[in-house]
């Protein structure tokens, strides 16, 4: 499989399988979040599960977490 969605909750946009989210979720983390994401990331562990570090997993996990919340702060600002 050469795609995938988004991980951000909610979101069905397809992106590339070596993305971790699409654009508009992406940008909504800041900058060192995104450059920690990279530098945990394991080439090809898209393809090969047992590449992924529990590292990476739990960062991940706080990314999408706080784009959650980011978007929930901007529905209730209306």
């Amino acid at each position: 499989m050469s795609e995938h969605t988004c991980h951000a909750r909610n979101c069905d946009v397809v992106v590339p399988r070596k993305m971790f989210m699409c654009r508009p979720h992406w940008y909504m983390l800041p900058r060192p979040m995104r450059v920690l994401v990279w530098y945990l990331y394991v080439p090809g562990q898209e393809g090969d599960m047992s590449k992924v570090t529990a590292g990476y997993l739990q960062h991940t996990a706080l990314c999408i977490e706080l784009v959650a919340k980011k978007e929930a702060a901007n529905a209730a600002d209306g």
